[in-house]
């Protein structure tokens, strides 16, 4: 895999593009609680990239921090995956009330 174009909006979204000679181009994206991959062919993957960035950056600018309806929309609409090579700190998700 190789890193062709990354993106990070005010520190708090981070859209990525890595390509691969033998398989499908991967989309990694960072969003408050919002951690995936999207995989799209490499003729449409430049452009599922700046869909995807323009798409998590209004969000940003909207609401600040994912909503549970808004991680469960786009995961639906991008087919978002999880890799198990994705580590989470404990703190980010848990609350100290």
């Amino acid at each position: 895999m190789y890193l062709e174009i990354e993106a990070v909006y005010n520190e708090e979204v981070e859209v990525s593009l890595f390509s691969s000679p033998d398989s499908l181009f991967e989309i990694y994206i960072s969003y408050g609680r919002l951690y995936g991959i999207i995989c799209a062919e490499s003729e449409k993957a430049y452009q599922k990239y700046e869909e995807i960035k323009k798409e998590l950056t209004h969000a940003h600018k909207r609401i600040q921090e994912p909503t549970d309806q808004f991680i469960n929309l786009f995961c639906k609409k991008h087919k978002v995956s999880l890799p198990d090579n994705i580590f989470f700190h404990p703190s980010k998700f848990l609350s100290s009330k």
